[in-house]
């Protein structure tokens, strides 16, 4: 083997010994999932009719940020 093949292996070995730490190194890092929005709980108990509540309530339902639970008598 020549002088310049064996800089040619020898620098080929360096760059896949460098892929090969980068990609485990990638490879390790924990991945985050995205954090699901806060959402307030809204109970509402009554003893009217369900339908007239809901109307009462329509902005914020509309809104979507409260989970609202409607219990009647």
């Amino acid at each position: 083997m020549s002088s310049k093949n064996r800089g040619r292996n020898s620098m080929a070995k360096k760059v896949i010994c460098l892929a090969l730490g980068a990609l485990v190194l990638v490879l390790s890092l924990p991945a985050e999932a995205q954090q699901p929005k806060k959402v307030s709980r809204i109970g509402i108990l009554t003893s009217a009719d369900p339908a007239s509540e809901f109307t009462r309530f329509k902005a914020i339902r509309q809104a979507r940020l409260f989970d609202q639970t409607l219990r009647t008598k």
